[in-house]
């Protein structure tokens, strides 16, 4: 999935083969001393998780209310840094620059655009469910009439 969303999209390749003689730079190790803000990034993802899943085992009206502010936001983000990734690709052949370059490649524009499909496919759940709840509560209130 992730070469065939690339290739359509015409991002560059994330290499597996890390060989220096042929022009790839040398393997990372966990030893040596990365971005900071890469740990920055991953700890506030932690917390991200963390909230979700504490979200789960709450009592199902806060957990809808949780999701439903959760999913909105986070499918607009993400189509957002799609769209951006997509507009800001580099040109076949040339090299990606600048600022944020690590970002411009199809193993990141993938895990975007599954994250954005399973969002997507959550938000729809979500709608179907609170559909469903407006129902029940209808009904009940028809019931609390009679």
């Amino acid at each position: 999935m992730v070469v065939v969303l690339g290739a359509a999209l015409q991002l560059p390749r994330v290499s597996a083969s890390l060989d220096p003689a042929i022009g790839h730079p040398a393997a990372v190790s966990f030893t040596t001393p990365g971005n900071p803000a890469l740990g920055l990034a991953a700890l506030f993802l932690s917390f991200l998780a963390l909230s979700d899943f504490t979200a789960l085992s709450m009592h199902e009206e806060v957990h809808n209310l949780y999701w439903a502010a959760q999913v909105s936001v986070r499918l607009a983000a993400m189509f957002v840094f799609e769209a951006w990734l997509y507009l800001t690709k580099p040109v076949p052949g040339e090299v990606a620059e600048g600022r944020f370059k690590g970002l411009k490649n199809d193993v990141v524009f993938t895990w975007a655009f599954v994250e954005m499909f399973i969002m997507f496919w959550v938000f729809t759940v979500l709608r179907a469910e609170r559909k469903e709840i407006g129902d029940k509560r209808a009904r009940a209130l028809e019931r609390e009439k009679d």
